[in-house]
C-alpha cells in the first residue's frame, strides 16, 4: 500500500502504534512527548490542550476547513470525554467545544447517546474494591496509594483521587505483564509529571512502555509482581522528591479511612451506591450503616 504521508494521532511514542513504526510522520498529539516527537516531519504538540480532537479542530479551522456534522460529532466527544465534560478545561478548550456544538446541526441528537456516563456494576466494584485494597504512603501532606483491580482501572484510580489521595496507582494483571494507570493531583504534578517523568522510568526499569499527561497516565509493563512494582515505585519517588514515604496502615475499627488522610465519607458513598445496586433496599437499613460506620 502506498501513501504520502503517515499522520499519527494521540500517541507520543512508536510503542503506542506497533507494530506500525513510521520513520517520518506527522504527529498532533497532546501528551507528553516521547520518541515520536523527534522522528517527526511535522507536528502539532500541545500538552496544554484538552484534547488530541481540539488539536485536530484548531488545524481544521486555522485550515478555513469547513467541518461537516459528521466530523464535527466525533470531534466534540473525544474533547469532552478526554476533558471530563470540560471539568477544570482551558478557556480554548471550552471556546473549541461550542464552535463544535454549533457545527452539529442535525446530528445534535446523536450526543446524549455516545455521552451516557451510567456506571457499570464492574466499574462501580473497581472503585470500591481498589479504595479497599490500597497501600498508603505518606510524607508529609503528600499521600500515595497503590492497589490492584481485575478491570476499570481508570475508574478505581478516580474513586481514590475523589478520596484525597495525591498519586493514585492502580495495577492490573495483563496477559504479558502489568498495566499500571496513575492519576495525580496538581500538588504532586508541582514536584514530577506522570507522563514525563514516573511512568517511564517504570517502564525503563521493567520493560514495557509508559507515558502520558503530567497529571494522568499509563504504563503496559513486562512485569508481573505487583510487589515489586509498588517497591520500585516508592524508592524512586523518594529518590527524586528527596522524601522518605512512611507507610499509612487502615484503622482497624472502621476500616474506611487512612489515618490522617482519606475522607471516609467519599469511601461511604461508593460503598452504599455498590452495596444498593447489588441489593436495592439494603443501604435504608439503620444496621448497615452502624456496620460501615
Amino acid at each position: 500500500m502506498t501513501h504520502d504521508a503517515v499522520v499519527v494521532l494521540d500517541a507520543p511514542s512508536a510503542e503506542r502504534i506497533a507494530p506500525v513504526d513510521p520513520s517520518s510522520p506527522i504527529l498532533v498529539d497532546h501528551h507528553e512527548p516521547d520518541n515520536l516527537a523527534s522522528r517527526a516531519v511535522a507536528s502539532l504538540v500541545d500538552t496544554g490542550a484538552g484534547a488530541t480532537a481540539e488539536l485536530v479542530f484548531r488545524l481544521a479551522d486555522a485550515g478555513g476547513w469547513e467541518l461537516s456534522p459528521e466530523a464535527a460529532l466525533p470531534l466534540l466527544v473525544g474533547l469532552l470525554d478526554d476533558t471530563g465534560f470540560l471539568m477544570g478545561a482551558a478557556p480554548r478548550s471550552v471556546t473549541a467545544a461550542v464552535d463544535l456544538v454549533r457545527a452539529l446541526n442535525d446530528r445534535s441528537a446523536d450526543l446524549p447517546q455516545l455521552l451516557d456516563q451510567s456506571r457499570a456494576s464492574g466499574e462501580q466494584s473497581a472503585r470500591a474494591l481498589g479504595t479497599l485494597r490500597a497501600s498508603g504512603y505518606r510524607a508529609g501532606d503528600l499521600f500515595v496509594a497503590v492497589t490492584h483491580v481485575g478491570g476499570y482501572e481508570t475508574a478505581a484510580a478516580h474513586a481514590l483521587r475523589d478520596a484525597g489521595i495525591d498519586l493514585a496507582v492502580v495495577c492490573s494483571e495483563q496477559a504479558d505483564g502489568l498495566r499500571v494507570t496513575m492519576r495525580a493531583s496538581k500538588a504532586f504534578v508541582e514536584h514530577r509529571s506522570l507522563g514525563g517523568d514516573i511512568l517511564p522510568a517504570l517502564a525503563e526499569e521493567f520493560g514495557g512502555d509508559g507515558g502520558g499527561h503530567a497529571s494522568a497516565g499509563v504504563a503496559e509493563l513486562h512485569e508481573e509482581s505487583i510487589d515489586e512494582v509498588e517497591a520500585f515505585l516508592i524508592a524512586h519517588l523518594e529518590s527524586e522528591l528527596g522524601l522518605t514515604f512512611a507507610t499509612v496502615a487502615w484503622e482497624q475499627s472502621s476500616g474506611l479511612k487512612w489515618l490522617g488522610s482519606i475522607h471516609r465519607c467519599r469511601i461511604l458513598l461508593i460503598l452504599l451506591w455498590t452495596a444498593e445496586e447489588a441489593c436495592p433496599g439494603l443501604c435504608g437499613e439503620p444496621t448497615f450503616f452502624g456496620l460501615l460506620w
